[in-house]
């Protein structure tokens, strides 16, 4: 569960990373600038500011495609990171029960089961998805008005 939620934090830090090199300013600046953004939020920043790059069209739909996987695999993120473990279904071990503080019903609480071989996905997902989007492939991702871009 550990992993999905440190793989989230690389993901966070790398798409603040991207806009900035799409804004074409300092990944310092860019960090400045995002301070307190969701990563929804950068998301959502990244594909408008690709979209009005030159050839950035096509760029911007494959962050579209990928910010539709983000936002799934983030609930089961949200769940691990948010809400009290209660350990796994005794009729299935390989659900991992989760306590959240919502209201389910009157008098009750909401209890959510999650399967082990989901947290998987969301984790294989963002381990490919921050490779796709580290640093060093930027270049090669982000179209540029600016020359100096291309070789950052």
């Amino acid at each position: 569960m550990f992993d999905v939620i440190l793989t989230w934090a690389k993901i966070d830090g790398a798409i603040g990373a991207m806009l900035g090199t799409a804004l074409d300013i300092d990944t310092s600046d860019a960090a400045f600038l995002l301070e307190g953004w969701s990563t929804s939020a950068r998301f959502n920043e990244l594909i408008k500011t690709l979209k009005q790059l030159p050839d950035g069209e096509d760029v911007a739909k494959i962050f579209r495609r990928h910010k539709k996987l983000y936002e799934r695999f983030s609930r089961i993120r949200n769940r691990i990171a948010h809400a009290a473990c209660a350990g796994h279904l005794r009729e299935d071990p390989d659900y991992i029960v989760f306590l959240l503080f919502e209201k389910w019903a009157d008098g009750q609480m909401t209890v959510e089961a999650i399967p082990i071989d989901d947290m998987r996905k969301a984790d294989r997902w963002g381990t490919e998805f921050f490779k796709l989007i580290s640093p060093g492939n930027h270049a090669a991702l982000v179209p540029t008005k600016n020359p100096r871009n291309a070789i950052r």
